[in-house]
């Protein structure tokens, strides 16, 4: 199996395990006292936390994003993610990258952007 690996440098290490945790309806994997590993299935990711003592310059991302299969995949996850207690911003028929898009958004504890989309067209 191939997966993505995404490691996160965090200022703010619990609450980044919290908010993932809502984000993916997932517990990480281990956790150590300067180290979260999420293992997920679907998506297939690999995605780790890192305590970082140096502030973090916002901008260092653009945003990550998980494409999704169709819009109402994209509305049942904006149901999760406001169920969970999280502020979404949701984006219907817009164009984005030169497409036709769904989406909603979510940030994490440092100002991470997280888009959940379907390409229409």
């Amino acid at each position: 199996m191939s997966r993505i690996h995404i490691a996160l440098n965090t200022n703010h290490f619990e609450e980044s395990i919290a908010f993932y945790s809502k984000l993916f309806n997932q517990e990480p994997a281990k956790v150590k006292p300067d180290w979260a590993k999420f293992d997920l299935q679907d998506p297939a990711l690999n995605l780790t936390l890192n305590r970082s003592r140096e502030p973090l310059a916002r901008g260092d991302i653009s945003h990550l994003g998980i494409e999704m299969e169709d819009s109402a995949s994209v509305t049942t996850m904006d149901k999760h993610l406001r169920a969970q207690g999280l502020k979404t911003r949701v984006e219907e028929n817009v164009t984005c990258c030169y497409a036709l898009q769904d989406k909603t958004w979510v940030q994490d504890p440092n100002g991470h952007s997280w888009e959940f989309f379907f390409v229409k067209d």
